[in-house]
């Protein structure tokens, strides 16, 4: 099933637990913030939201701008273009079967 292939495109085995990591990081950040609502006063607590907001949002920025330096690298690359390719034909095979 070309769904599930990695090969070349790095350590795909990795994302199982690359999304425990993120599950474990969500209940993290919504017990920090609970505990922050309770314990800080408004003026603190509104330094730590702002703060926060401007560092997710040049992070956001910077790591798109790279994230679409790699998708360009991505489509330029013959062996990503071939995998690209692949998942675009086997997504459209499984659409034509949903369909009938």
């Amino acid at each position: 099933m070309m769904m599930y292939y990695y090969g070349g495109m790095g350590a795909g085995y990795l994302w199982p637990l690359h999304g425990l990591f993120c599950l474990l990081f969500s209940v993290g950040l919504v017990l920090l913030v609970v505990w922050m609502i309770k314990n800080l006063d408004k003026k603190m607590l509104f330094k730590w939201a702002a703060g926060l907001l401007v560092v997710g949002v040049l992070g956001g920025l910077v790591l798109g701008f790279a994230g679409k330096y790699g998708w360009k690298n991505c489509t330029e690359n013959e062996e990503c273009k071939g995998h690209m390719d692949a998942m675009k034909e086997f997504m459209k095979k499984d659409i034509e079967e949903v369909a009938e």
